[in-house]
């Protein structure tokens, strides 16, 4: 009874994670407060099934789905950079208050991409680790 148990919620916890990963790949991702709100999801999810155990196969799946959810949020922040880029570009247009206006939202949406790459991959980082320590 035990086996079954364990393995229905690796398997809830797969298809919670799946949620998740769909969710960022249709886009719904694009502003870092909802950034934050998918990587607060993860750990979460990450946290509540961090005792359940894993087959080989439920483990490559997950590893799956990380790959998928750093792949979509990696595109959500080209995206976001290429909105900075725009404003960049526009501001350059608009003279020199506009070129000095797009400069510092380009800088800021430079940070932002930054700081979201990196929170990204600390996330990740930390589920391979507790991954790894299952």
């Amino acid at each position: 009874m035990f086996v079954v148990s364990c393995s229905t919620l690796a398997e809830k916890s797969i298809k919670e994670l799946e949620g998740i990963v769909v969710e960022v790949e249709s886009g719904s991702v694009d502003t870092e407060k909802e950034f934050e709100e998918v990587l607060q999801s993860v750990e979460l999810l990450t946290e509540k099934y961090k005792d359940v155990e894993y087959t080989p196969e439920q483990l490559n799946e997950i590893g799956e789905l990380n790959m998928r959810l750093s792949a979509a949020m990696s595109e959500q922040f080209t995206r976001h950079l290429g909105r900075a880029l725009s404003g960049f570009m526009n501001g350059m247009v608009s003279g020199m208050d506009g070129f000095v206006d797009g400069m510092d939202g380009f800088v800021d949406g430079m940070h932002d991409f930054v700081d979201g790459m990196q929170d990204l991959v600390d996330e990740i980082e930390v589920m391979a680790d507790e991954l790894d320590d299952m």
